[in-house]
């Protein structure tokens, strides 16, 4: 992805992933009732045929076949509709009103009582008259007022039956005539559903074309894993370095382009800034306060490393170098 090996991966862009992924991942469709074409549109809102366009757009186009044979087909279908809807559609479902049937159930079971009232009526005149009781007195007010009571309690009674029998017929109606409806726009719409060409249904195509934002992402997904990898490798060496003591290298058969070297090293040490400071966080080489230069300025300086890092070996050469020129300008105290 064009990085150096020190800086972590850059996360791909979205837009540029989406771009790749219109271009690499979509096929134009060519179907019996028209074509899916992938383009983009020109400054005057008009498609133009692009499969690599930047700006994505997609049409439904027709050949003059296909516009010729749609409109044929149209007008079949439109005879079809005019022919279904002469021969009668349900209407739509209503609530009706089903007062008069609570009323004729009430009058209906009422006349049935009538009988059994008439011979009660019968039984406590003949019941007041062998006891003396007469019929308008206190006594005979007081057992028709209960004998009244108790057939208004009846008759609420069956008032309440009477319009809850016309409450489910009304259901039931309103039942019947949805389901008339609903059949007669099922009809309907199974004589369309096979011969409306109008609706142009372009099929995806089979293949599911190439798949540049997973193969972006796996990409820079495998930078990643590499780099957390050297990270890991470098974090590693630099544990060992602050811990374990290391025997360097130095044999001059394992080495080339040896030359003096020229300059001052204290010179370069009175440059060089020793610093106080701590790792960051995401560099995992823990919180505590290190003293030491950077390497940016070590480079500058001496002119070897990477930049990043200041290998040992330089470190070490610089402290025998600086203590030689240092022995070389001190007087020695044993002649003093």
């Amino acid at each position: 992805m064009g990085k150096k090996s020190n800086d972590r991966p850059k996360a791909p862009s979205a837009e540029e992933t989406a771009a790749a992924q219109f271009r690499n991942g979509n096929f134009s469709v060519f179907s019996p009732t028209g074509n899916l074409v992938f383009g983009t549109t020109d400054a005057n809102g008009n498609f133009v045929a692009d499969p690599n366009a930047t700006e994505h757009s997609a049409q439904i186009q027709e050949t003059p076949f296909q516009s010729e044979l749609r409109q044929t087909r149209e007008g079949g279908t439109l005879d079809l509709i005019n022919s279904i809807l002469g021969q009668g559609m349900a209407d739509r479902p209503t609530i009706n009103d089903t007062s008069d049937i609570a009323k004729s159930i009430f009058d209906s079971a009422l006349y049935n009582l009538k009988p059994q009232r008439e011979q009660e009526d019968r039984r406590l005149i003949q019941n007041l008259s062998d006891r003396g009781i007469p019929l308008i007195g206190e006594a005979g007010s007081t057992v028709l007022d209960d004998i009244q009571r108790r057939r208004t309690g009846e008759e609420e009674q069956l008032m309440r039956g009477a319009t809850q029998a016309a409450g489910s017929e009304q259901s039931r109606q309103y039942n019947l005539a949805s389901d008339a409806r609903k059949n007669s726009l099922s009809e309907l719409i199974t004589a369309l559903t096979g011969v409306n060409p109008s609706q142009n249904t372009i099929t995806a195509p089979t293949s599911t074309g190439i798949d540049m934002a997973g193969l972006i992402s796996q990409a820079y997904g495998n930078d990643v894993n590499a780099y957390n990898a050297e990270q890991d490798s470098k974090n590693a060496l630099y544990g060992t370095l602050a811990n374990v003591g290391v025997a360097l290298l130095s044999d001059a058969n394992a080495k080339y382009d040896i030359a003096p070297f020229d300059g001052s090293v204290l010179e370069g040490l009175r440059r060089l800034d020793i610093l106080k400071w701590r790792y960051r966080p995401e560099v995992g080489l823990g919180e505590e306060t290190h003293i030491g230069p950077m390497a940016q300025q070590f480079r500058e300086v001496f002119g070897v490393g990477d930049g990043k890092t200041i290998a040992l070996v330089d470190i070490v050469g610089v402290a025998l170098a600086a203590l030689k020129e240092f022995a070389e300008i001190v007087p020695d105290v044993r002649h003093a």
